[in-house]
């Protein structure tokens, strides 16, 4: 039986509008078919609403809005990544979900300081190359 290498990491990379982004394959429990949600009174624009799952009222976010970009309308290819966020789980709404990519350790590259807005920065952790684009990997916490 072959271990994994322990230089190896495991992303799930997904689009949000035009850009392509990643989370840890750890902090995915499953990937779903978009679905309507119910929004809550009062609640931040980018929370999306709540979605009953197995018996547990999960929060949605609209990933698009958290990160400061116009909000697609929901498609065929739409999902919703539920997540481990700090201590809860939550879904993303997506565009679409490209895959799971295994990669090297050594291919992730801090963001350069003067390519981020300071308050976008903070849901950033790396980049990396994925064939000929470039996919930014998402901080789960700092999106909560």
């Amino acid at each position: 039986m072959k271990t994994a290498d322990a230089a190896e990491f495991q992303v799930i990379e997904f689009r949000v509008g035009q850009e392509f982004y990643a989370l840890p394959i750890a902090q995915v429990r499953e990937v779903r078919r978009f679905e309507p949600v119910t929004p809550m009174p009062e609640s931040p624009a980018f929370m999306a609403g709540v979605l009953h799952l197995r018996g547990q009222v999960l929060a949605v976010m609209d990933l698009a809005h958290r990160l400061g970009k116009k909000s697609a309308d929901y498609g065929d290819k739409t999902r919703i990544l539920i997540v481990r966020l700090s201590e809860t789980w939550m879904g993303l709404i997506v565009d679409e979900v490209q895959g799971v990519i295994t990669m090297s350790k050594k291919a992730f590259q801090v963001p350069p300081a003067a390519s981020t807005h300071p308050s976008s920065a903070k849901y950033v952790s790396a980049v990396f190359q994925a064939e000929e684009r470039l996919v930014l990997l998402l901080d789960a916490a700092a999106l909560s």
